[in-house]
């Protein structure tokens, strides 16, 4: 009987992703009543960022449970790889299982799922795959009710992690969700459901702590945990204005297979462009899926012959580290090539409807993260349906060409660096987990 109401429960969970578009019209109907304020709200303190203080978890002891992690992002495989291997250090009597990615197992998780490798995106790709993920979630809801863990970690990964964290606090297992879902951007109001879901939210960004203020929601502000582990594992090299003209452009067009079908054909009609204004550029092309591999070979010798791109795979940080310039899929990479001073111009291909969803859900005034920081305008947001490798070009060449565009371009984003150069990140995540396991 147990057994049938979870596949009722699943069936149930299928029926709303199919019919997922009922929360969009709602949503859609909110941003007409509800956008304008929450617009002038977030554009307020984007624009007028404050410090905010890191907080503290407090020693929590070596306590002893179970941890169940979700991701299903190649980021999320990241962030979550470097909690489990702050968790076990500080807490070995922990057992860490979860679905997730390469990393995560490699950190010391049990995986039950390799759920990074569904990474799908598009509503094809996604209803293609809805026969997987509703046997995920029959599993999960098993785990949960026959030998549920003692705290859940959802990173990220808002469509699958939402659901499951609602579905284990339901059943009393305490949820902490790791890297705050950017509802910001398109349904803030949905922060307050996101408070029913769950007992903490890891926050990475420092405007996000007065949004979940406001939303009721309890959150804790720990940092980014990209740049601890850059600057421990590939840290950045000095530039300085001797450095001569950029010569080395970087090509990183996603890490999903639709974002590279998407925008790696653009960036390398971009290249070619650039290039017979400057016939001594060199491109390179970094990626740390080996499963595109087959992919991103077939698009660079079809659209890119005679270009001379070198593709290398698995040392994606080392690559980032050593370019002048880059065109890059919008995403975490933007935040990465920050890091790196590296200046881009970032890509982000809509469709007809994808455009009507920006005009009119888009709270925030930019979909860049390295913007979004700013609170200003620092990488050029190439979002067009057509037009993308024209001004991905002049973005470009206005950086070879102007040195002192060059150097007010590296000035802003080492402010944005410096904002987000926090040590200590994946330990103080660790640490709010690790409360959530004490009996006290």
């Amino acid at each position: 009987m147990a057994e049938f109401r979870r596949r009722l429960l699943v069936l149930w969970l299928t029926a709303g992703a199919f019919l997922s578009f009922v929360p969009f019209l709602g949503n859609l109907a909110l941003s007409f009543v509800l956008g304008g304020r929450f617009r002038r709200r977030i554009r307020t303190l984007l624009e007028n960022p404050e410090a905010v203080p890191v907080d503290d978890p407090g020693d929590p002891g070596s306590p002893s449970g179970r941890v169940y992690v979700i991701a299903g992002e190649d980021s999320g495989d990241f962030h979550a790889a470097s909690l489990i291997r702050s968790i076990r250090r500080r807490a070995p009597d922990v057992e860490v299982r979860g679905m997730g990615g390469p990393r995560m197992e490699e950190a010391g998780c049990d995986l039950d799922y390799d759920l990074v490798r569904m990474n799908v995106m598009g509503i094809g790709p996604v209803l293609r795959s809805l026969p997987i993920f509703m046997g995920l979630f029959r599993d999960l809801l098993r785990r949960l009710d026959t030998d549920p863990p003692d705290v859940l970690v959802p990173v990220d990964y808002p469509g699958f992690n939402l659901r499951a964290a609602r579905l284990a606090r339901r059943r009393g297992v305490r949820v902490v969700y790791y890297v705050l879902p950017q509802v910001w951007a398109w349904a803030p109001w949905r922060i307050r459901r996101i408070a029913r879901s769950v007992d903490r939210v890891l926050l990475m960004l420092p405007f996000e702590k007065t949004l979940c203020a406001d939303g009721d929601l309890p959150a804790a502000y720990i940092g980014h945990p990209v740049y601890e582990h850059l600057e421990a594992e590939t840290p950045a090299a000095e530039r300085t204005a001797d450095d001569g003209p950029p010569r080395t452009i970087g090509i990183l067009p996603g890490s999903r297979r639709a974002e590279v079908r998407s925008l790696l054909p653009c960036m390398l009609r971009a290249a070619r462009e650039l290039r017979e204004r400057h016939p001594d550029l060199r491109f390179v092309l970094p990626s740390q899926r080996e499963s595109l591999r087959e992919e991103i070979e077939g698009i660079v010798a079809s659209e890119g012959e005679g270009l001379g791109v070198e593709i290398v795979f698995g040392r994606t940080h080392e690559v980032m580290r050593d370019l002048d310039l880059a065109m890059v899929a919008s995403g975490t990479a933007t935040l990465e090539l920050a890091y790196y001073r590296v200046p881009m111009a970032a890509l982000y291909r809509l469709t007809r409807f994808g455009a009507l969803v920006k005009r009119f859900l888009l709270i925030t005034p930019w979909v860049v993260l390295v913007n979004i920081v700013a609170g200003r305008t620092v990488v050029p947001e190439i979002v067009h349906r057509e037009g993308l490798a024209e001004r991905t070009a002049e973005a470009l060449r206005r950086w070879i060409e102007e040195p002192g565009e060059l150097a007010r371009a590296r000035r802003d984003l080492e402010e944005v660096r410096s904002r987000l150069l926090i040590s200590g990140t994946s330990d103080r995540a660790a640490g709010w987990v690790l409360r959530q396991l004490r009996k006290d």
